[in-house]
C-alpha cells in the first residue's frame, strides 16, 4: 500500500538537502551514537545513504531536471529578448498623439516587472493588457514609425514564454506526481533524520551547544533556506 501522507513539513527538494547536512554530522561524530546504542551501526550510515541518494534522484531525476534546465534557458531568453522591444515601442507610444491611454498606462512598468522578478506568468498577464493597447492605437503608433513587423516579434515572444511556461509546468507536474507516487521512500528518510536529531540532542544538549545545534532541526531548515536563498535565481515556472 502507497503512503499518501507526507510525515515532513519542509519542501520536497529540501528533504536530499537537510539530510545531506545531518549526514555529515552524523558521520563526524558516529562513534558517540554507536556508543549510545546498538541501533546506531554500520547498517545505519549505510541506509541513511541510500535513502538519500533515492531521495535526490526521486526530487531531481537527471534527464527531468536537464529538460527543466533547458525550458528555464529558453524562457530567460525570450524574456530577456522582450527589453530592446519594449524601449522602442514606449519610444513610439511617447511621441504618439490621440492614443486612447497615457503612454504610460501601456503597462510597460508591470512587464519590465514581471522580466526583473523572472516571473514568466506576471510578465505574460501584462504583456496581454500591453499588446490590447498596442493593437487599440496600431495606427498612431504605425504614424511614428512602429512597424507590423516589430507587433509581430512582440507576439511571438508572447507565444514563446507561452509555450516554455507550459511544457516547465508539465515537467514539474510529472516530477511532483513522482514524488508523490514514491512517498514511502522520502518518509523512511525523514523518520532516519528525525531519529538522528532526537539522539544527537539527547547526546550533546547540556554538554555541547554546536554539536547540539547541528542537531536541531529548525536550524537545518534554516540553514537549507540561506543555501536556496543564496543560490543562482532562475524563471520559475508556473
Amino acid at each position: 500500500m502507497k503512503d499518501t501522507t507526507r510525515k515532513f513539513d519542509c519542501r520536497v527538494a529540501d528533504l536530499p538537502v537537510l539530510a545531506g547536512f545531518l549526514k555529515e554530522s552524523y558521520r563526524r561524530d558516529q562513534a558517540d551514537f554507536e556508543q549510545y546504542s546498538p541501533d546506531f551501526n554500520a547498517g545505519y550510515l549505510s541506509r541513511l545513504e541510500q535513502l538519500l541518494l533515492e531521495a535526490e534522484a526521486l526530487v531531481s531525476p537527471v534527464q527531468l531536471t536537464k529538460e527543466l534546465k533547458a525550458v528555464n534557458l529558453h524562457l530567460r531568453q525570450s524574456m530577456d529578448a522582450l527589453k530592446p522591444l519594449l524601449n522602442r515601442l514606449e519610444g513610439y507610444a511617447l511621441r504618439a498623439a490621440g492614443l486612447t491611454v497615457a503612454a504610460g498606462d501601456f503597462g510597460f512598468r508591470a512587464v519590465r516587472r514581471g522580466i526583473s522578478a523572472s516571473n514568466p506568468e506576471d510578465t505574460m498577464a501584462a504583456l496581454k493588457v500591453l499588446l490590447q493597447h498596442v493593437n487599440a492605437n496600431f495606427a498612431a503608433l504605425q504614424a511614428k514609425g512602429y512597424s507590423e513587423e516589430a507587433r509581430a516579434a512582440l507576439v511571438a515572444l508572447q507565444t514563446a514564454i507561452k509555450h516554455s511556461n507550459q511544457t516547465g509546468n508539465r515537467l514539474l507536474d510529472s516530477r511532483e506526481l513522482q514524488v508523490q507516487n514514491n512517498l514511502k521512500t522520502l518518509n523512511a528518510l525523514w523518520d532516519v533524520i528525525t531519529d538522528i536529531c532526537n539522539t544527537g540532542k539527547r547526546l550533546y544538549k547540556g554538554a555541547d551547544p554546536v554539536r547540539t545545534r547541528d542537531y536541531t532541526l529548525s536550524h537545518l531548515q534554516s540553514r537549507v533556506r540561506q543555501e536556496r536563498e543564496t543560490a543562482p535565481a532562475a524563471p520559475v515556472v508556473g
